[in-house]
């Protein structure tokens, strides 16, 4: 017997001389919906209570890893603001799957649960470090609760020397510290007495403020005394 076979690869395929579309389906590639891996995404108004609800989580969740720093090397970080969320959960047809009808396990059979779990992917800003992050947490309908991993917070913004403190002790902390200690001492000469303060320090009226990059500048020139010396402080 001779016949031919449909060609069903003319279906699906797309011209390697063509874009492929940013909203390209699993329809598209002519999936059963129940193999398509992709997510449902759903924007959210970032004023939703359960958005605040979730960044608040997080932050908390942050400020925790933070305690376990010795000495307090670190502030509590507070929220600032939100810049966008999204929510994601598996497609319908993925979540409804049951089992398989046939012996070669192509023809899906499906049933009517429902999620228990989504996924808040929230882009959201804190103080006093203006850090800006990104997170995924995840939360159950079923507890009322929210769970976060460490791992799923990414800073996506620049903290340069912000956590120099705790760059070798504490190193996966670095995108949230942000340093309560200074960075450098000044000695002060005040009429015979030689102070050595932290900066920024208000010592017998005299005000300094050291910011150090490639250089050591003094903002404020001290009214009363003597600079001495400048020394970078190495936590």
């Amino acid at each position: 017997m001779h016949y031919t076979m449909k060609n069903y690869t003319k279906q699906r395929n797309i011209s390697l001389f063509h874009l492929i579309p940013a909203q390209r389906t699993c329809d598209d590639l002519n999936l059963e919906p129940h193999w398509c891996s992709c997510l449902q995404w759903t924007n959210l108004n970032i004023n939703d209570t359960k958005v605040k609800q979730a960044t608040n989580h997080i932050i908390n969740y942050i400020n925790k890893q933070l305690l376990s720093v010795k000495n307090i090397l670190c502030q509590q970080l507070q929220f600032y603001s939100i810049h966008n969320v999204q929510i994601y959960q598996p497609n319908k047809a993925l979540l409804t799957f049951s089992s398989s009808s046939d012996i070669d396990g192509r023809i899906p059979t499906y049933d009517d649960k429902k999620t228990d779990i989504i996924f808040y992917q929230i882009t959201f800003e804190t103080q006093p470090n203006r850090a800006i992050y990104e997170a995924t947490t995840q939360y159950s309908n079923r507890s009322n609760d929210f769970n976060t991993d460490l791992n799923h917070i990414s800073r996506i913004n620049a903290y340069k020397s912000s956590a120099s403190c705790i760059e070798k002790s504490y190193s996966h902390l670095r995108k949230f510290c942000h340093s309560e200690l200074p960075d450098a001492v000044v000695v002060v000469d005040n009429g015979g007495l030689v102070d050595t303060v932290v900066t920024p320090p208000l010592v017998l009226g005299v005000v300094l403020t050291v910011v150090l990059g490639s250089d050591v500048v003094l903002k404020v020139v001290p009214v009363l005394g003597v600079v001495l010396k400048v020394l970078p402080v190495q936590w």
